[in-house]
């Protein structure tokens, strides 16, 4: 009987993929079973692999292993779950670099482990500002007081100091926090100060604190509560206070928590209300004695910037200050002043005017330009005595030109030593030992000899 075509499929997955073997014998390509066909009935005889059938063993023997191991590993989970673990301790450590930082401070994390490691804390990163420094000469000695301010990247971590160096041995002397400080509405903490005696400096911590720099005893305390004892009409509480410079002297301006304002004096703890009779002069303290003492002054006569011209000048005054004020003038320029108005400057050295700013009874002895036919651009009086005189002025009129440090002698106006400021800036400069202490920060100083060469140089370092 001829055989019939039809499409085998495989009779167990039904895929027509296959394999002959030998005439009508198959193998599935999908499922790997055998089959024949019939000639006489078409029927399909099937042949299981055994392949196959040790696979399924094989796989239902490794699943049965691996749920067992599963189940202990799972087992042994929940028994250290329930294990008590020993704590690890943390310890903060503190920095405090030059500069502020700009971004948050980081922390570092730890794998866990088995052996119990310690935890690096957060480390918090401070920068070193001076609200307030000073130069203290006592003997031999040289310090530097400070209010110290290290700030964190969060302001409600900054804190304060008061500090006391040795500049010439590089030491910390005294290091005391400052308590209680607090910021304004607007996150600032305002310090002013001013000096009431040649040893006593009172400050002002955001118009309602106010602590005492005492520089005999080296220290610094806060006086609010104790400020106006022995004036029981003002003890109400001190709602501002502020630094004051009256006629009549420095003094500190109270506003009471019951609405009372008056002027507090310091340096002779006397109290005078805030009315009408004290600006008319009716009511404020006694004068002191008028100094009669001559004093000498340098400063920079200028016509705006212009013409500056050197001066010095020998004046008496009641309290012992400058009260005048420096203008360079033209030539054939009316003199001003107790001159009369026909009197007019003759040369160019001497077209300058000192002119009183007071009216208390003030008067220049003698003044000349000590060094005349010299020109200076943007010059300033850094430091003078009785003997000694430093100025600062730019070599040229160019708007980048360096700027020069010059000893002057007092006598002749010869220029005795030069400093450059690419090598140091200068801010102000205290005489010591025939040397000079020249400040250029609050953590930066210089000492110059006498002939003007850079003996040392000194960088408090931050804390």
């Amino acid at each position: 009987m001829a055989k019939q075509i039809k499409v085998i499929k495989c009779p167990n997955c039904g895929s027509v993929q296959k394999t002959e073997i030998k005439e009508d014998h198959y193998r599935c390509d999908n499922c790997n079973t055998d089959y024949f066909l019939d000639n006489d009935d078409i029927n399909i005889n099937i042949n299981q692999s055994e392949t196959k059938k040790h696979t399924i063993a094989s796989n239902s023997t490794a699943k049965t292993i691996g749920i067992a191991v599963g189940a202990a590993v799972i087992a042994l989970i929940v028994v250290f779950a329930f294990l008590p673990s020993k704590p690890t301790r943390t310890t903060v450590t503190v920095v405090t670099p030059t500069v502020r930082t700009t971004t948050p401070p980081t922390q570092t994390t730890q794998t866990p482990s088995t052996t119990p490691q310690q935890v690096k804390p957060p480390v918090i990163k401070y920068s070193t500002t001076y609200p307030y420094c000073d130069t203290v000469i006592d003997g031999d000695r040289v310090y530097m007081l400070a209010i110290e301010q290290r700030s964190a990247y969060e302001w409600k971590e900054d804190k304060y100091y008061f500090m006391i160096y040795d500049l010439l041995n590089e030491k910390v002397i005294k290091e005391n926090p400052i308590s209680d400080v607090f910021a304004d509405k607007n996150r600032q903490v305002k310090w002013q100060y001013l000096n009431y005696t040649s040893d006593k400096t009172y400050f002002t911590l955001n118009d309602r604190e106010v602590y005492l720099l005492d520089k005999v005893n080296y220290s610094f305390n806060k006086v609010t509560s104790t400020l106006l004892a022995k004036h029981p009409e003002y003890q109400t509480g001190i709602a501002s206070v502020t630094t004051s410079i009256t006629t009549s002297g420095n003094a500190l301006h109270i506003l009471t928590n019951d609405g009372k304002k008056a002027y507090y004096y310091p340096a002779i703890d006397q109290i005078y209300a805030d009315n009408y009779d004290f600006h008319m002069l009716k009511n404020r303290p006694p004068k002191p004695q008028p100094d009669t003492a001559e004093h000498i002054y340098y400063a920079f006569a200028n016509n705006y910037g212009r013409n500056n011209k050197l001066i010095q000048s020998t004046y008496v005054s009641p309290d012992g200050k400058n009260h005048f004020e420096y203008r360079s003038s033209e030539v054939g320029a009316q003199k001003l002043g107790d001159y009369p108005p026909s009197v007019v400057h003759q040369d160019e050295d001497s077209a300058y005017d000192i002119i009183p700013d007071t009216n208390l009874d003030t008067r220049i002895i003698n003044h000349k330009n000590l060094t005349p036919g010299r020109l200076y651009f943007d010059p300033s009086v850094i430091y003078f005595d009785d003997n000694h005189l430093i100025i600062k002025t730019k070599i040229n009129a160019a708007p980048d030109a360096t700027y020069n440090y010059q000893s002057i002698d007092t006598k002749t106006g010869n220029v005795l030593w030069t400093i450059t400021d690419d090598k140091i800036t200068i801010q102000s400069v205290v005489p010591f030992d025939g040397n000079f202490i020249a400040k250029q920060s609050c953590n930066k100083y210089s000492i110059i000899g006498a002939d003007g060469q850079i003996i040392k140089q000194i960088t408090l370092k931050g804390n």
